[in-house]
């Protein structure tokens, strides 16, 4: 953005930039490094050659690096090649997950054109982690190309919105499974349009820094007998409201719950 002093402007009211002209600096480019340390790191083949003939750096261009677990680093390009590209790193920070209460969805999956915008804006919104469930009523079939894309899509994300976390992926389980692993320190809701509390108010009870899993069905709805399961277990059935919701939709308004409250 420029910034304009009142000689920018000649007698016909025109505007003339020149030499006093300030250009507000732009943010450094993002790159993901799993595992990021100090010292000089190697970007990953892809991210390299994003960094060389998408981005066109240049030796001394300073770039932010992040790993997706809270660490976070600004450095220099140290060398750059079509698919090579090293970063010095004087020193790396960590920072704290804005959350907190970390929240995981375990949920079905939408079909297919709709699960990068899922994941994208699960990223934007911080999740903490994604659970992938196969209900009774699930007619989305997951694979493990599948879950490299949706990865794809949180980094990317994660780029774009300069978060210093990126959602965890879980391996995909069968409603079974994932009802008999539920952790007893963590708040369970489950959402029922036949709730009787709201998801508000449940946030509301979560203890400081207590996990919450929110269990959000396909779009038929979970069977009668995996609600009664959950709830016999001690998770507590939720209202998103009158309306019936997409899955993404839901999940979405579930984040956005959480984001709202911590700040």
């Amino acid at each position: 953005m420029l910034k304009l002093s009142d000689s920018d402007v000649d007698e016909l009211g025109i505007v003339v930039p020149h030499k006093t002209a300030i250009m507000a600096p732009m943010a450094a480019h993002r790159f993901y490094v799993p595992g990021l340390h100090a010292g000089i790191v190697d970007l990953a083949p892809n991210e390299a050659h994003h960094a060389h003939s998408v981005m066109r750096l240049n030796i001394g261009d300073a770039v932010e690096l992040f790993d997706g677990k809270g660490t976070v680093a600004t450095g220099t390009i140290h060398s750059v090649g079509k698919r090579e590209c090293a970063v010095e790193v004087p020193d790396i920070q960590s920072t704290d997950r804005p959350s907190a209460n970390p929240l995981t969805l375990a949920m079905a999956m939408p079909k297919a054109p709709r699960q990068s915008f899922l994941f994208e804006k699960c990223t934007e919104l911080g999740v903490a982690a994604i659970l992938p469930v196969t209900f009774g009523r699930s007619v989305v079939k997951m694979s493990s190309s599948g879950i490299t894309k949706w990865q794809r899509t949180i980094i990317e994300a994660g780029k774009q919105c300069r978060t210093a976390y990126l959602p965890e992926i879980l391996e995909p389980v069968k409603f079974k499974k994932a009802a008999e692993s539920m952790g007893d320190n963590k708040m369970h809701l489950v959402c029922d349009p036949a709730g009787a509390a709201t998801i508000a108010d449940q946030i509301e009870e979560l203890k400081p820094k207590q996990d919450c899993t929110v269990w959000i069905g396909p779009e038929g709805g979970m069977k009668s007998e995996e609600v009664d399961q959950l709830s016999a277990q001690g998770a507590i059935c939720v209202s998103l409201g009158s309306n019936i919701l997409r899955i993404e939709t839901a999940a979405l308004a579930v984040a956005s719950a959480f984001t709202l409250r911590g700040h």
